[in-house]
């Protein structure tokens, strides 16, 4: 009876020691909530300004922020409170520090490990960079300005508005580009603790998946913070969430505009360190000893040994800048070709719908009907299907060919078409090509175009694939251009033309185009 009793004392103790934990675990979700809420304004405010590398103006790093990290980081680093269920589990994984709590089979939690450590050293990497790049850009700011003052003084006595709005932008251009917190964010090492970021949230639904098919219910927590867990979890993904939006986005820009600047140039930039990385660590490293130290082989020991020290973090800062600009390279590598693709099909999109509107007004007797109705079927495969008269054109670049092999290709199978349904024509109007089916008109144009590409590559065989792609796109542009010459007019004619009553739809129609 007496065992019986203490065991009973104990738990009554336990319990009432557990008593508060839902609170706590409500304060940590408070502190979640106020976060998110931070990150989620800093965020809107980057849209709202059209900063898409999204400055930290409400989550800086100072000491309000740290205190609520810190009280988000309550079960983490909770190693005494016992949490089995999946929403328990789930509620550590979320975050992005996490550390180990003893089951290390939880797989998330290792690579959440990884990933903070990773993003440490990121951190610390950047943070050495900071004091000689902000020396740097004040230096560079004042030769700026000087220069542009000087261009003032000599036009002071001719100022007009069309020059005093571009003074204005001069002098805010450079004040945006030499601000401390966009030269870092635009920086190889943050730019890569984008997609960290990025990593870390796809890990986090994975967890998610794993634990929904496992445990098939998320709703329940064991643990003494009881029902404030799925608070927790619930405010925590959300933060988690709207945090990934601004470093994912960085990470994105900057591949994006890497990937308009390929080639050699852009080869040499991700094997080359500069200067400005090592730049603080040196000149610690030349410095004398702030330590008073008489004895001068001991002084002189302690200089060595810092030197060594300092040589290793040159070298360890070295390989992370180095390490983050090669895989910000093999993203651009990956990423490029279908960025490219996406903008030369937009802008070919955009020019047809003026071509057509073009050809509409000055082919009024229906010659070109034909014509329109073919670029209209055949682009509709191009954007939509990636494929040309019923030809899958990945699978085609898929085997290896290279541009001129995948031209005469398709050049031999225009023609083949156009042969046979001239072969099979019986029709007298068929003898009009203007009078032919769409796919025919395609293929005749695909043909023609295609053979007087590969003449021009046989003569410079030496061209690259880049090279006929970029003639490919002059084409195109020369093509667009001719019809744009006759837009002017045909906006002015349509404006004067058209009906009282449908006059403004047709002004806002054609600045739309415009």
């Amino acid at each position: 009876m007496t065992s019986t009793g203490h065991v009973t004392d104990d738990i009554d103790v336990e319990q009432l020691l557990e008593r508060p934990m839902h609170c706590i675990g409500m304060y940590v979700a408070a502190a979640s909530l106020v976060c998110t809420l931070a990150m989620a304004a800093d965020t809107f405010n980057g849209f709202r300004s059209k900063k898409y590398w999204f400055p930290s103006k409400y989550f800086s790093l100072n000491a309000t922020s740290l205190t609520l990290l810190a009280v988000v980081m309550k079960l983490p680093v909770d190693l005494t409170t016992r949490m089995y269920t999946a929403t328990d589990r789930l509620a550590k994984v979320i975050q992005v520090r996490n550390l180990l709590s003893g089951r290390l089979a939880f797989a998330e939690e290792l690579l959440a490990l990884g990933s903070m450590l990773l993003l440490l050293v990121m951190f610390s990497s950047s943070a050495l960079m900071i004091p000689s790049t902000k020396r740097y850009l004040e230096t560079k700011y004042k030769a700026m300005y000087k220069f542009a003052l000087n261009e003032e003084q000599v036009e002071m006595g001719n100022v007009t508005t069309d020059k005093l709005r571009v003074l204005v932008k001069k002098h805010w251009i450079m004040a945006e580009t030499s601000c401390l917190q966009s030269v870092v964010a635009r920086s190889v090492t943050c730019t890569l603790s984008g997609a960290i970021s990025l990593l870390i949230s796809l890990v986090l639904v994975e967890a998610y998946i794993r634990m929904a098919r496992e445990y098939r219910i998320l709703n329940q927590s064991n643990s003494s913070y009881g029902w404030s867990t799925k608070w927790i979890l619930l405010t925590q993904t959300t933060g988690v969430i709207i945090g990934t939006i601004a470093p994912a986005s960085r990470w994105f820009i900057a591949i994006s505009f890497r990937s308009s600047n390929e080639g050699i140039n852009s080869i040499k930039s991700a094997i080359r360190v500069e200067g400005y990385w090592t730049q603080k660590m040196m000149d610690w490293k030349q410095s004398s000893l702030s330590a008073n130290i008489r004895h001068l082989k001991t002084r002189k020991f302690v200089h060595d040994l810092r030197g060594r020290f300092l040589e290793l973090c040159i070298f360890a800062q070295f390989l992370v800048v180095l390490s983050s600009k090669l895989v910000i390279l093999v993203s651009v590598c990956i990423i490029s070709p279908p960025i490219l693709f996406f903008n030369y099909v937009r802008s070919v999109t955009e020019g047809l719908s003026i071509v057509k509107l073009v050809d509409k007004h000055f082919g009024k007797k229906g010659d070109l009907a034909n014509v329109r109705t073919a670029a209209d079927v055949v682009w509709v495969g191009v954007e939509l299907y990636h494929k040309w008269q019923d030809n899958d054109l990945h699978e085609t670049s898929l085997k290896g060919k290279n541009s001129k092999e995948i031209l005469q290709e398709l050049c031999n199978k225009a023609e083949k078409t156009v042969m046979e349904f001239k072969r099979d024509a019986r029709d007298c109007l068929m003898r009009n090509p203007l009078n032919w089916p769409a796919k025919i008109i395609a293929a005749n144009s695909m043909y023609r175009i295609s053979k007087t590409i590969l003449l021009t590559h046989g003569v410079e065989s030496d061209k690259t694939d880049e090279e006929m792609f970029e003639q490919i796109s002059i084409m195109i542009a020369d093509i667009i251009a001719a019809c744009l010459t006759n837009l002017a007019r045909v906006i002015t004619m349509k404006c004067h033309s058209n009906a009282i009553e449908e006059r403004g739809k047709v002004f806002e129609k054609r600045l739309s185009s415009w």
